[in-house]
């Protein structure tokens, strides 16, 4: 029988070479998940604040959406044959990556939105997930869309954007 081979659980751990710091190891056991969490918490403030501009309110019909942004409407239509209050409009001009995150006193517009209007010189992309991801609708500059049943995409948004990475996924 040869020599028993130490176990490498009760073996201790190398120090890492001269001048160097291995994160997440035992040497620093801590700092790795740290400077992580930081990372991720920032990242995730950044992007899911509305655009600056945001406004949540009520309303009804295209002509309800103020030159130079995007309308989401709650109901088909753009509100106007919705009897049931409320009928609630948001509308921004920039990248709304999460439509939980919604401007003070507003109402999250997350999986609320059947119909758009886009008043803005570009197109605008209409997410069903959060930051640009899944399926998604484009409306291009000027137009509108009364119905996002028709894509499969009303009551299912969950972010806008006005310049994405990528579009493949998209119909217009």
């Amino acid at each position: 029988m040869g020599k028993p081979v130490p176990s490498r659980k009760n073996t201790p751990a190398s120090p890492p070479p001269e001048g160097e710091t291995v994160f997440g190891s035992r040497n620093e056991p801590g700092l790795f998940a740290l400077v992580a969490a930081a990372m991720l918490a920032s990242a995730t403030a950044a992007q899911a604040a509305p655009p600056d501009n945001a406004v949540g309110t009520r309303g009804e019909g295209a002509d309800a959406c103020p030159s130079g942004v995007y309308c989401l409407y709650q109901w088909t239509d753009f509100n106007e044959k919705q009897q049931e209050h409320p009928r609630n409009l948001w509308h921004a001009d920039g990248n709304w990556q999460n439509l939980n995150e919604v401007p003070e006193n507003a109402v999250s517009a997350n999986d609320k939105i059947r119909s758009v209007v886009n008043h803005t010189d570009h197109d605008v992309f209409v997410w069903q997930d959060y930051r640009g991801r899944g399926n998604c609708v484009v409306i291009p500059p000027g137009s509108r869309h009364a119905d996002l049943n028709d894509y499969d995409m009303a009551a299912v948004a969950s972010s806008v954007t006005v310049n994405p990475p990528d579009i493949h996924s998209c119909t217009r």
